[in-house]
């Protein structure tokens, strides 16, 4: 189930950038003004990190699956951190596209934490491939509705 998940927040990550990157300037000129649509290179670097996210929020909710909520604020904090500095690099130089830029890295950190954390607690080694991360979702006691039994 977690590697099909995968494969479908890749595909709405893909969709994500590539609208952003194919329409976005028309969009922001008609919903907003041509001065948004001057930034639309900001809402590219925007959509990347969505589709980023995408990816940890799929981890997110394997390990909460799993129960493991102590991992899960050590996350948080580590990605606070790396948006802190990132932010505090990036922003002043660089401006919107600095701050989309910086969030972009706080998510990677976070994507990065949260895939560590699942391959760790599912026993899983760095080398999984989408269709055995299906299979170490037996390692975290995971299984499928059909196969649940009332006690």
């Amino acid at each position: 189930l977690l590697g099909r998940t995968m494969l479908v927040a890749a595909g709405m990550g893909a969709a994500t950038v590539g609208g952003a990157a194919a329409f976005g300037a028309p969009l922001l000129a008609v919903l907003y003004t041509a001065d948004y649509a001057a930034h639309a290179g900001a809402l590219v670097w925007l959509a990347v990190t969505a589709a980023v996210g995408y990816q940890a929020s799929v981890f997110c909710s394997g390990i909460t699956a799993a129960r493991r909520f102590p991992e899960q604020l050590a996350v948080a904090a580590v990605t606070l951190a790396a948006s802190w500095v990132a932010s505090a690099l990036l922003v002043p130089r660089f401006g919107l596209v600095g701050a989309a830029a910086a969030l972009l890295a706080a998510t990677l950190v976070q994507t990065a934490c949260l895939a560590a954390i699942y391959l760790r607690v599912s026993g899983a080694g760095a080398a999984t491939t989408l269709r055995s991360a299906d299979a170490a979702e037996g390692a975290l006691g995971m299984r499928p509705a059909s196969t649940v039994t009332a006690s």
